[in-house]
């Protein structure tokens, strides 16, 4: 039994037409068409375009950090002077902690949440002196920048690292605190 020819094809008979068949359908299945592949790297790109934009830059991090200290600086100087007690900055193993100087030793303030320990993640916080910087393991538990009841304190610069700019929290002997990228003289 013969069948006509498929106009333009060479297909003759109905085992041809059948294999055509087939190859045409395996054809299909075996690869993504232009749009598809369009499609899924657009879908990509923009996918890695809002994570990118929602990450954190280190730079603010440390910014960040720099000023939550600042606040918390400034703080630890207006509580002195309202309870007639010192209030000191103490360094730690992950960040800092503020206590008041009552009945002959360094405490944290049970009233104040706020002088708490507090961690430094991912930067680094440190204290630069006259002499140059200093670690934690060279402080042994002494008491870093400390705030008086008279409105004065000691002055220092806190060092805060990150993988962006070093920052410094600068404290004057006035008791003014203010960031910047040097140490203040």
């Amino acid at each position: 039994m013969a069948l006509t020819p498929i106009l333009g094809t060479g297909l003759d008979n109905v085992m041809d037409i059948r294999a055509h068949l087939r190859y045409i359908r395996r054809t299909e299945e075996q690869g993504f068409t232009l749009i598809e592949v369009l499609v899924v790297v657009f879908i990509v790109a923009l996918a890695s375009t809002v994570i990118i934009v929602s990450l954190p830059s280190s730079e603010k991090q440390t910014m960040v950090q720099a000023e939550k200290l600042r606040r918390e600086l400034n703080f630890a100087s207006r509580e002195s002077i309202a309870s007639g007690f010192p209030t000191a900055l103490f360094l730690t193993e992950d960040g800092y902690a503020l206590k008041h100087f009552r009945e002959r030793e360094w405490s944290p303030d049970i009233r104040s949440s706020k002088l708490s320990n507090n961690k430094f993640s991912p930067t680094r916080l440190g204290l630069y002196l006259e002499d140059g910087p200093i670690t934690v393991e060279q402080l042994d538990s002494k008491p870093v920048i400390t705030f008086y009841p008279i409105g004065d304190a000691t002055p220092g610069s806190l060092i805060v690292e990150g993988e962006g700019p070093t920052l410094y929290v600068n404290v004057m002997d006035n008791a003014k605190i203010k960031i910047s990228d040097q140490v203040s003289q």
